[in-house]
């Protein structure tokens, strides 16, 4: 039985060791365009022709890396139109590696400037596109952990490094999808999309957000502190603490912070932007408001006083995405604020954090 049990464990260092191995293989841009360029993810094929066909472009540009909330409410083209030669880098779903990798992939091209979302709470696990375009030791010394996402990250990469090695060179690598000009996506929306019926989810995950500056309890909850309200809190705060370690939070602040040092050593100026939701517009009263969580990664945050400019639901596709007008007017007030002399103030709380004037 202990030889049976030594032999088990052998097999399995010896696969783990195999698939480490056939992971570090490094996907073409075609094999990673080909995957993705009929998909939600279609930006990474955006993305990477830029780079591509036109890298010269890129020498002095802005550049917007994020998620969906990027990719949809930023307008490079009116940027553009503006004087502020710009990508709009935003892809579909979340995750700060996806755009140090992009970031990577352009710092010796020179771009001016970049700015990466700022998200309203930490990320957690990882971006869905990471095993197609990380290699595993690229990924730990970006700043992964590991742990259970590193693991399945790991067999996802195989999967990859498989169909990339067997079926890869058989892709039709005439079928090359015809590219837009401009990096932002319009999305369709829902027509029936009302503020009506979101104030009280809009209030209750603002609270979610603010509760670490409010004791860790809801409104509701301040008037009392029962032993079960001691135990809410208790289990709040454990939860914030080990969301770092255990649903890879702790890797995601890494991976900007690899970002950050990636600026300071090519000269590019490094900020973060935050992009409003829908109930950012409102004004809520019985507890005191964080608009977002802060981070040891934040650093330069491009931040509004307030969204009032917002609040008429044309300009919103959904309840976390802007519309196209939205879009529109949200990046007339990037405009403004790049006009300005100064654009930014320090706030007095977080010198990290630039508030503009409305």
């Amino acid at each position: 039985m202990e030889k049976f049990l030594k032999n088990c464990v052998l097999l399995s260092f010896i696969m783990l060791a195999a698939i480490f191995l056939i992971t570090q293989i490094r996907f073409s841009d075609q094999f990673i365009i080909q995957k993705t360029k009929d998909t939600a993810y279609k930006k990474v094929a955006w993305n990477l022709n830029v780079i591509n066909n036109r890298p010269d472009e890129i020498e002095g540009s802005i550049l917007f890396f994020g998620s969906s909330l990027i990719q949809v409410g930023i307008s490079d083209s009116l940027l553009i139109a503006n004087g502020y030669h710009s990508f709009n880098f935003g892809v579909n779903h979340s995750g700060n590696e996806l755009g140090l990798y992009f970031l990577k992939r352009v710092s010796s091209l020179k771009p001016k400037a970049i700015y990466v979302l700022k998200r309203k709470t930490l990320r957690t696990g990882n971006h869905k596109l990471t095993p197609l375009l990380y290699r595993p030791l690229e990924l730990l010394n970006d700043g992964q952990s590991i742990n259970l996402y590193f693991f399945s990250y790991l067999f996802q990469r195989a999967k990859f490094s498989f169909d990339y090695l067997f079926f890869g060179i058989y892709k039709d690598k005439n079928n090359i999808p015809v590219y837009g000009k401009y990096g932002q996506l319009i999305t369709e929306g829902d027509m029936g999309f009302s503020f009506a019926n979101r104030f009280e989810m809009d209030k209750k995950y603002d609270e979610l957000v603010s509760l670490p500056k409010n004791d860790f309890k809801y409104s509701v909850e301040k008037s009392t502190n029962s032993v079960f309200i001691q135990l809410k809190i208790w289990r709040r705060k454990l939860f914030l603490h080990f969301e770092r370690i255990f649903q890879n939070g702790k890797s995601q602040e890494n991976f900007k912070l690899s970002a950050v040092a990636i600026c300071n050593t090519n000269g590019i100026n490094f900020n973060s932007i935050y992009v409003p939701i829908s109930g950012d517009h409102r004004r809520y009263s019985g507890y005191e408001r964080l608009l977002f969580r802060p981070a040891v990664s934040d650093k330069n945050v491009l931040l509004f006083d307030n969204f009032n400019f917002l609040s008429n639901e044309a300009y919103w596709a959904d309840a976390n995405h802007l519309s196209y007008d939205g879009a529109l007017k949200f990046t007339e007030k990037i405009i403004d604020q790049f006009d300005k002399e100064k654009p930014n103030t320090t706030n007095v709380d977080n010198p990290n954090i630039r508030t503009a004037d409305l």
